[in-house]
């Protein structure tokens, strides 16, 4: 895989307020003092990549900002990706933000922990997914700090150990092994526990047998129960044939005495018919002879006919019409006299004599009271009077205040040329200095004092004025009520002249409606006279009527009196015939009487068979669920023993997983963990002696990498304890240990893939011959681009762009950056 950074911005990170560094393939140095800010570059690659991982957010974002970010540009197999990761504080925390990811300038938002993910599988690095942690191979394969790389080194040889089995990735065998300690200690408690559970399977079988035996039993006391209940069963079939026969004979029997007492009933419905029907013929008879004699007196009125009677009220109907006609016609007078003289008496009452005699009073006042006010028309307005009122008065305290202090002043000079002592300061003073100055003093205060006098004057000349405008004010106020009083007056005269002429035409109009609505009683006298004749006309025909509705009475009740008589023979008839059937059905009674009794004895027998049978049954249900409970006891406990026996066999398949941890897995597991450490060890010191004699010239020196991945150097056979190496050498050591822990990790975490490589101070404490061989090692790397941080000037000879890092007021710059 091949990756190169292309360009990384920051913004409020650590010391950098903002800044872009663009990175080209080669060797490129970051140039600048210790604490400049060279090795924060590499730590926000680093968080862009990978997040905060264990570290705090507020150590990479600048103090006293609330927000910051870092935005990587780099090249993956010749696609261009941009990673922005952003920082901000709230509440007193520092956390990461949303995190964008652009892809060939397709962008994507991600939380930090799905950005760590995506960004993994990009650079295709096989490991956990922990989000609190940082990136072992990044960090051993392309960039491991100074300070990381002297922990590993000055740490003790377990530690030192640990940390290089992290990086190789063989911490997982060691992972393993404590995994399998706690899975033996698992396997051990499981196989304790089921083994427990299998104790007591004898016990259980004994009490099954027991079980089977009690169980025969009860089937023995079932049979004989059953054979018993079988036989009354067949005797109670047997009754019940019996009295399924009695019951059909009675059911026939019953429906011959039920035909019996029907026709009973029958005979009573028909005896009381007949004598209902008897009465209904005497009450018939007797209401007819009523009936003719009433109607015998109402022979008069067949001397009247309907239709003449219906002609006469025909033509009383159509006279009553017009007549209403006409009467209705008249009535609507009654309501235009009513508008006529309502509008009259409003007429009336609109027409006010006082209200204009009240009016010519007021207006006569109104012309004697402006007659005698006295006004000149004001030259000022009332605003412009104030204003000049207000200089004045401001001018008069001027003045007074002169005046006061003028006879202040006169005082002290009377005083001095009495006393000769100064009032003020009460020193002697020479009278005769005095007499002049007050001279001018009163001289001085008369002239106050007229212009006093003279603004006074003005000021009551100003009051004078505007009391006219008040005057005025008030005079032109009683002008305007004058006119309108002169115009109301004018307007009411003329309206009540036209008011008096429409009362006249009210008054002749009112005298025409009245006459013509005294026509209306005459009317309405003739209409009373119709309506009366209409009324006698209208009883005279309903006599009528009743007259023909008694005749055809008269015929209906002839005709329902003979229809009656019929009738009573018929019913007469059928009881005749009744009473002999009757007397035909009355032997069924008897015959029912005994086979009654015979049924109660067949069910008397059949009753104690049943309860008989019901407490047999009983018995048995009571045997079956003993029974059945008995069976579902053996079957719980045969469950017992299964379950005891496959806890047996559980505990002994625990026991075997147990002995093949023991026996075969981590013996297995140790032997392969020692030999790939070794092969990486072996590796490992092949790259470190390489590395360590291009650096170090002197053939009585050698190094190697013992067991523990401690560098050992010696010297003619004898080891060098490091303190006692010079300053070169011990950076030689450092670095060879830094590029073959580099290397290493590539292969075998990035099958050696990776071509990028980060290097921090690596030339720390490098001689100059030390440094002239340092391209050479470089070139041995084989990476396409090397960043390498450096505060030492002369590497930047070495490097094929130099970028500077400079610090001021604790800001860092990026000044300059170009090649070599």
């Amino acid at each position: 895989m091949e990756m190169i950074i292309r360009s990384v911005e920051l913004k409020n990170i650590r010391s950098y307020r903002e800044g872009i560094i663009e990175f080209p393939k080669g060797r490129v140095v970051l140039l600048g003092d210790i604490g400049a800010g060279k090795s924060t570059i590499l730590m926000s690659i680093e968080f862009a990549l990978f997040g905060l991982g264990d570290q705090d957010g507020s150590s990479l974002l600048r103090v006293n900002e609330n927000s910051g970010h870092v935005i990587l540009e780099m090249e993956i197999d010749n696609r261009i990706y941009k990673i922005k990761r952003a920082l901000k504080r709230k509440n007193g925390r520092v956390t990461q933000d949303k995190v964008i990811i652009e892809e060939n300038g397709r962008a994507e938002s991600f939380t930090p922990t799905e950005a760590k993910a995506y960004i993994m599988k990009i650079l295709n690095y096989n490991e956990p997914l922990n989000p609190r942690a940082r990136s072992t191979i990044f960090r051993y394969a392309i960039y491991t700090p100074q300070e990381e790389m002297k922990k590993i080194l000055n740490a003790n040889p377990e530690e030192r150990k640990k940390t290089i089995r992290k990086a190789f990735r063989i911490e997982d065998y060691s992972i393993a092994r404590e995994n399998s300690k706690i899975v033996i200690d698992y396997l051990k408690e499981k196989h304790d526990y089921y083994s427990g559970k299998g104790v007591g399977i004898e016990e259980i079988k004994g009490e099954i047998e027991q079980i089977d035996k009690e169980i025969y039993e009860i089937d023995k006391e079932i049979r004989n129960e059953l054979e018993i209940f079988n036989k009354l069963n067949i005797e109670i079939n047997e009754l019940n044939v019996k009295i399924e026969r009695i019951n059909e004979e009675m059911k026939e029997i019953s429906e011959k005495i039920g035909r019996l007492t029907l026709r009973k009933k029958d005979l009573d419905e028909l005896n009381s018919q007949y004598e209902d029907l008897n009465k209904e013929i005497e009450k018939a008879e007797k209401d007819l002879k009523k009936l003719y004699e009433g109607h015998e007196k109402n022979l008069i009125i067949r001397e009247y006919r309907k239709d003449e009677i219906d002609n006469e009220l025909n033509e009383i109907d159509k006279k009553i019409r017009e007549l209403n006609e006409k009467r209705g016609e008249l009535k609507s007078y009654e309501g235009s006299l009513r508008e006529i003289r309502k509008n009259k008496e409003e007429l009336k009452k609109k027409i006010d004599i006082n209200y204009i005699k009240k009016l010519e009073s007021e207006v006569e006042n109104l012309r004697s009271e402006i007659l005698k006010i006295s006004i000149n028309k004001p030259e000022k307005s009332k605003e412009e009077l104030d204003r000049m009122e207000k200089e004045i008065e401001k001018e008069i305290r001027s003045v007074i205040k002169k005046s006061e202090n003028i006879n202040s002043k006169i005082s002290d000079y009377e005083a001095i040329l009495k006393n000769g002592i100064c009032p003020t300061c009460d020193r002697e003073a020479k009278p005769e200095d005095f007499i002049s100055r007050l001279e001018n003093k009163r001289m001085e205060k008369l002239s106050i004092d007229k212009k006093l006098e003279e603004l006074e004057k003005k000021r009551d000349e100003i009051k004078k004025e505007k009391e006219n405008i008040s005057n005025y004010v008030i005079y032109a106020t009683k002008l305007d009520i004058l006119q309108a009083k002169e115009n109301e007056l004018k307007e009411k005269g003329q309206d009540m002249v036209e008011k008096e002429e429409k009362l006249k035409e009210y008054q002749r109009m009112e005298e025409e409606i009245e006459g013509k609505l005294r026509e209306i009683s005459l009317i309405e006298n003739n209409l009373r006279l119709m309506e009366s004749k209409k009324e006698e006309l209208r009883k005279i025909r309903l006599k009528i009527e009743e007259y023909e509705k008694e005749e055809n009475k008269i015929e209906l009740m002839k005709r329902e009196i003979e229809s009656k008589k019929k009738e009573l023979e018929k019913t007469f008839a059928r009881i005749e015939s009744i009473k002999k059937e009757i007397m035909d059905l009355g032997q069924y009674e008897n015959m029912m009487e005994k086979k009654k009794s015979e049924q109660d004895e067949l069910k008397e027998n059949k009753e104690k068979m049943d309860k008989e049978r019901e407490r047999i049954n009983n018995n048995i249900i009571t045997l079956n669920t003993r029974k059945n409970e008995k069976i579902k006891l053996k079957e719980s406990k045969l469950n017992e023993i299964r379950e005891k026996e496959r806890s047996l066999r559980l505990a002994q398949r625990y026991m075997e997983y147990y002995n093949w941890i023991i026996e075969v897995f981590l013996p297995a597991l140790e032997s392969i963990e020692k030999t790939i450490l070794e092969m990486r060890r072996m590796e490992f010191n092949e790259s470190f002696q390489r590395w360590f004699y291009m650096l170090v010239d002197d053939p009585t020196k050698t190094a190697r990498i013992d067991e523990d991945f401690t560098p050992i150097v010696e010297q003619d056979g004898y080891v060098q304890e490091m303190e006692y190496l010079s300053g070169g050498e011990r950076s030689a050591v450092a670095l060879s240990y830094r590029l073959s822990l580099n290397s290493v990790v590539r292969e075998v975490s990035l099958n050696d893939g990776e071509n990028l490589l980060i290097l921090d101070e690596p030339t720390d404490g490098f001689s100059s011959e030390q440094i002239q061989r340092f391209p050479e090692i470089l070139n041995q790397t084989r990476s396409d681009q090397v960043i390498i941080v450096s505060h030492e000037a002369d590497i930047s000879r070495l490097a094929d762009y130099t970028i500077r890092i400079r610090k001021d007021n604790g800001v860092s710059y990026i000044i300059n950056s170009g090649n070599f």
